[in-house]
């Protein structure tokens, strides 16, 4: 009889181990993890070093403006989409919470400094490039040799438009030599803050090691088709090419992470508006497009700040 009761109990036990068990797997899947504030395609040697002691990843002072970027306390619930919850930092949903939707458009873009401001040739730093950020807050920014005269010129250069960055978006900006065949410690100390590897180099791993090691956040580079067919880049952050708005359109709604850059900023931003005017890229999938580009510019200040 006692063995019977000891069976009973035992088999009761395990039933109530195995309910529990069930009850935090449900739970985990109902309750998003809480973000780190590090998006998953930043190398984790790079990640570490932002770690504080207690392992808590600190962010830099949010530079938005106080009324754009009151607390998240400030806010109704209603206020913040649910499906930002557990994807991002409250830093970066707070920048998202305070562009328009055309600023998160422009966000995904990059483009050359002629294409942003309309000069034949850009070769110094004035209001009218500030103005321009303002006017359409792009991703970054990406030079050829023919831009500045000297690496001194370069770095004086790239920080008055890192400066401009910052006054009219609260965001650094990504800023790239389309020149792969310079030196990385090179473009290092230009100032360059990003560099680009061209997708199918059998060096890849080595100069994203290279890349980190100088202060630079490695992308991968190519045309946005053969970035997204393939495994190895469709989930890493990249500078995908493209020639229209419906490319990015297609790319966002498989769920990509990429940057996108075109020849022709203003038509290209344009028509994306109209896309997304019309639905075919939703309100989830442009914030969440934008919020992944957002994440990486705030890693990028804490590297530099």
């Amino acid at each position: 009889m006692r063995n019977i009761k000891a069976v009973s109990i035992l088999i009761i036990f395990e039933i109530v181990v195995l309910i529990t068990i069930m009850a935090i797997i449900i739970v985990k899947q109902m309750v998003p993890e809480k973000d780190t504030g590090v998006p998953s395609y930043v190398p984790k040697d790079t990640a570490a070093a932002f770690l504080s002691e207690t392992d808590s990843f600190e962010r830099p002072v949010d530079l938005l403006a106080e009324e754009e970027a009151s607390a998240s306390a400030g806010r109704n619930p209603g206020e913040i989409p649910t499906y930002l919850y557990g994807q991002f930092s409250d830093d970066v949903i707070e920048k998202l919470l305070a562009m328009s939707t055309e600023q998160k458009a422009a966000q995904l873009l990059m483009a050359s400094p002629e294409e942003l401001t309309g000069s034949d040739l850009f070769t110094e730093v004035d209001e009218e490039l500030e103005e321009a950020f303002e006017t359409l807050p792009i991703a970054g920014l990406i030079f050829g040799n023919e831009n500045f005269a000297s690496v001194d010129d370069t770095r004086e250069g790239l920080s008055e438009i890192s400066t401009c960055s910052l006054n009219a978006t609260g965001l650094l900006p990504f800023l790239v030599l389309d020149d792969s065949g310079t030196s990385i410690s090179t473009m290092s100390n230009s100032g360059y803050n990003m560099y680009g590897i061209p997708i199918g180099r059998n060096d890849a791993q080595a100069l994203l090691s290279q890349a980190t090691d100088n202060g630079m956040l490695p992308v991968y580079t190519g045309e946005v088709s053969a970035l997204s067919s393939n495994s190895d880049y469709n989930r890493s952050v990249a500078i995908a090419s493209v020639e229209s708005a419906q490319e990015i359109a297609e790319s966002i709604e498989g769920g990509n992470i990429f940057i996108y850059r075109t020849e022709s900023l203003n038509r290209t931003l344009s028509n994306l508006i109209g896309l997304i005017d019309a639905g075919y890229v939703s309100e989830e999938e442009l914030d969440l497009a934008a919020g992944h580009i957002i994440s990486l510019k705030l890693v990028l200040q804490d590297m530099q700040y």
